[in-house]
């Protein structure tokens, strides 16, 4: 949005008679949606993969656990009877674990509290508008 409102100011220093408005708004909303599908990488697309790689040390160290006969959800409970038991409170576990991580790590990268797709949105429309602005003001 920097750049856009730049080249507007550019653009009226020097005459441009397009007005600032036709040059940056296309910029503005063209940043807007680079903005947009990057803060839908990061906060939404790439959430999966990010949870299935922390958890993923984890998931063998509880595997390891199970192998040997020592693992237990939690001192409070009893141990399991069987190795099955034990296998399916394991896969409950890491289910989830996995489900928490995905959850929690969903819009995290935000501008001022506001999540990222969301700014590139804002932004895109800001642009469609000064283009708007533009046409009608040269019309």
């Amino acid at each position: 949005m920097a750049f856009g409102l730049g080249v507007a100011l550019w653009t009226e220093a020097f005459g441009f008679s397009g007005g600032p408005w036709l040059v940056s708004g296309p910029l503005a909303a063209l940043a807007g949606a680079g903005v947009y599908l990057l803060g839908r990488e990061l906060n939404v697309r790439g959430v999966p993969a990010k949870a299935h790689q922390m958890l993923a040390a984890r998931r063998a160290e509880r595997q390891h656990l199970v192998a040997s006969g020592q693992f237990r959800l939690s001192p409070q409970h009893p141990a399991p009877r069987s190795l099955q038991e034990a296998q399916s409170q394991a896969d409950e576990l890491h289910q989830h674990e996995q489900a928490y991580l995905s959850q929690n790590l969903r819009n995290r990268h935000t501008f001022f509290f506001i999540p990222v797709q969301y700014v590139g949105l804002i932004t895109a429309g800001i642009g469609v508008v000064m283009a708007l602005f533009g046409v009608v003001e040269n019309w």
